[in-house]
């Protein structure tokens, strides 16, 4: 390399030298072959580790400037779908931190050790053993265990002939007379048995609970959030409580909406902040609800509440994954 440098009458310096030395052992095909390596690199079945020195090794050819967020977003594209799942939503943006995440996913995907597994697996083992066999294997149909023949042991002729001087041990808990059981009694059909038919008054009770009935009661509290919201393309006014079981909409809110309601087929007593219990029985099924921009189906139980048109409770918090902020 020094003899072709003084040939072309070129400086001999470490600047000449590294262009020489590159395009003679390392062209820029190679360079660009790295680069496209390291554009479409996925995990695959790489462990995390081998995926980071994999990843870590491609990128020195990269020409572009990386900075660790365009790396840490690189990275987690490549990852496996059941680790992507669990490090994308932590948003980080470290990448070494990023890279100890995906371990510990990898971890916990994993499961148990070895000696854990091999533990189970005898566990399982020692209780198949221990299982008994406690009737012969036979493809003949039923047998008798008080005389061996081919019928089950309650119409064994030896028990109604009194065989063994026990006399006949079958015994009928219907009329109390020996001979026969319960489903074939000649009595069966004259006692009959009524049932008491429930007083149409009586109706099965549930319990709810709500934390505000009224405007005064929800600006009072610091932890409840009032928002307006958009029913049937009606602007309504919104509580959402934690603090209520189920979700609810006002009697008047209904009645100005022109709303179908059903019977919710029990009562469900709501308990309020004064101690005191509404009863409730209808339902409005399948609402429409907008909320901050987005829809969502929500069943509201109908409530006289005074000053809120809807509270939205945790029914319908759990159900939509929704965080309240305040």
């Amino acid at each position: 390399m020094q003899q072709q440098m003084e040939n072309s009458e070129e400086p001999i310096s470490w600047a000449n030298f590294r262009t020489h030395f590159l395009e003679k052992y390392f062209p820029d095909t190679a360079r660009q072959d790295r680069v496209a390596e390291f554009l479409a690199l996925q995990q695959g079945d790489m462990t995390v580790q081998e995926y980071v020195n994999k990843f870590e090794h491609l990128a020195r050819y990269s020409s572009q400037n990386i900075t660790e967020e365009w790396k840490c977003l690189k990275f987690e594209r490549g990852l496996r779908l059941e680790l992507k799942r669990v490090v994308t939503p932590l948003r980080e943006r470290r990448f070494p931190i990023l890279v100890e995440q995906a371990k510990s996913a990898e971890h916990l995907e994993k499961g148990p050790g070895p000696v854990v597994r091999r533990h189970q697996k005898n566990v399982v083992e020692a209780r198949q053993m221990k299982k008994p066999s406690s009737r012969p294997q036979t493809s003949q149909g039923p047998s008798c265990y008080q005389c061996g023949g081919p019928h089950l042991k309650r119409n064994c002729p030896q028990l109604a002939s009194g065989v063994g001087g026990s006399g006949d041990r079958r015994k009928c808990f219907i009329c109390d007379k020996p001979g026969h059981f319960a489903y074939n009694c000649p009595e069966k059909k004259s006692l009959g048995t009524k049932n008491p038919t429930p007083s149409p008054a009586e109706r099965a009770r549930a319990a709810g609970r709500v934390f505000a009935l009224s405007t005064t009661e929800a600006t009072q509290s610091g932890n409840l959030i009032l928002e307006p919201c958009v029913l049937f393309g009606k602007v309504v006014l919104v509580l959402c409580d934690s603090g209520a079981t189920h979700s609810f909409i006002s009697n008047v809110c209904v009645g100005r909406l022109n709303l179908v309601t059903r019977d919710l087929e029990c009562e469900l007593l709501v308990s309020t902040p004064s101690s005191s219990q509404v009863a409730t029985s209808s339902v409005y099924v399948g609402c429409s609800m907008e909320v901050a921009g987005r829809t969502f189906k929500v069943n509201l139980v109908c409530l006289p509440l005074e000053g809120l048109d809807v509270i939205l409770g945790m029914d319908w918090l759990s159900n939509n994954h929704i965080i309240i902020d305040c």
